[in-house]
């Protein structure tokens, strides 16, 4: 049974507003290849730059962008729904969603991938946490 926008705390909803708005933030520029394509470059390029460890990004090829892009635009959509509508339910979700990233976030970089990606490791984590501590508190 899904809680409808009215019956969701001022609170929740804020949360997971925000969590949509970050996560809108992070990939919008991976919905597209005219945008991934330049974004991608520039980190791998900030990588070298700033001397993180593990592997720069690689140049991406036609399949490889397609998932990227294929991913960036769901993510829009998802968060486009939790942005005009922050339920209970859509929050849940997307901290089962966030913390699966983190995950993977921390697989990658164990595996060798640069590790620019930690601070989106912490992000993540950190926004789950807050997701299910808010979900907790309320069916106290």
């Amino acid at each position: 049974m899904e809680t409808t926008l009215s019956q969701t705390p001022l609170v929740s909803r804020r949360i997971i507003f925000w969590g949509a708005a970050y996560d809108v933030l992070v990939t919008a520029a991976f919905a597209t290849q005219w945008t991934a394509a330049p974004f991608l470059r520039f980190l791998s390029e900030l990588h070298a730059q700033l001397g993180f460890a593990g592997t720069a990004l690689p140049i991406v090829d036609p399949v490889t962008m397609l998932f990227v892009n294929f991913s960036g635009t769901l993510v829009l959509l998802w968060s486009a729904l939790r942005l005009f509508r922050p339920a209970l339910l859509y929050g849940a979700l997307d901290s089962v969603g966030q913390l699966a990233v983190a995950l993977w976030i921390f697989v990658a970089v164990q595996a060798g991938a640069t590790t620019m990606s930690l601070p989106l490791w912490r992000a993540k984590t950190e926004i789950s946490r807050c997701s299910r501590n808010d979900m907790r508190n309320i069916s106290d």
